[in-house]
């Protein structure tokens, strides 16, 4: 998952984009993306996530949040609905996205992308059931 580091504001500038946050429910996965691309072009800012290991995949648009003073670029959010009843042994991999008109950048973990890992604590009630990350 993303890394605090002191230089986050630096990679956001030379990548384009980075996974800023994610916060995970029972019913969903939600995250903060950055780009630089403020006062940009026309831009499509998303996450592409898979649950059956990139045999199919879904892309979803992400929507441009408030951004503080002193914050570099843009910050976006995005939300991942998790199926019902999913395999003990699922898991979710993503990646985050710009396509502009300079490009199409990605922030995919340095080629391994983001992947959380389906947990579930009683089976038959599935209460505590949720991703965890990998």
């Amino acid at each position: 998952m993303p890394v605090e580091s002191d230089d986050f504001e630096t990679t956001v500038l030379q990548r384009h984009i980075n996974l800023e946050k994610v916060t995970i429910t029972r019913f969903d996965v939600r995250g903060q993306i950055r780009t630089n691309t403020q006062s940009c072009c026309k831009r499509e800012v998303g996450v592409r996530y898979t649950f059956n290991e990139w045999l199919s995949s879904v892309d979803a648009q992400a929507i441009p949040m408030p951004v503080g003073d002193n914050i570099v670029g843009e910050r976006y959010t995005f939300t991942l609905y998790t199926p019902p009843f999913l395999d003990p042994a699922s898991s979710v991999h993503f990646a985050v996205y710009i396509r502009n008109d300079q490009g199409e950048f990605w922030d995919n973990n340095n080629g391994q992308n983001y992947t959380l890992k389906y947990h579930c604590t009683g089976m038959l009630t599935y209460k505590r059931a949720a991703f965890h990350a990998i």
